[in-house]
């Protein structure tokens, strides 16, 4: 998995995930994400080019989702309806938890509302 984190504006950063998502890998990204959120900014975390979520990386995920809400940090999880992560996350039925967007522009919308 790679991560990387982009400043798209003064107030938001993006959590751009590439690759394969699991256990080991979700804590890392739970680090990266978490830090931009104890500086304040909105958080968008862009699951596009995740190629593989086991269920190890839907608990990450869900509990980044947990963290980055008990901080009352707005934040998004961009998912295009036809990835592969957007089905492992419709198999398991978090999909409407997580509150998932199409789109980065969406998830900026979203973030901002």
């Amino acid at each position: 998995m790679r991560v990387e984190v982009d400043s798209l504006s003064a107030e938001t950063d993006v959590v751009y995930v590439v690759g394969d998502v699991s256990r080991a890998e979700g804590s890392r990204l739970h680090r990266l994400a978490a830090r931009s959120a104890s500086t304040g900014r909105r958080v968008l975390v862009d699951l596009t080019h995740v190629s593989f979520l086991d269920s190890a990386g839907v608990s990450a995920v869900t509990a980044l989702w947990r963290a980055l809400r008990a901080d009352r940090t707005p934040a998004a999880f961009v998912v295009p309806d036809d990835s592969p992560a957007a089905r492992t996350l419709g198999i398991a039925r978090v999909t409407s938890m997580l509150g998932l967007v199409a789109t980065v522009e969406q998830g900026l919308h979203a973030v901002r509302a």
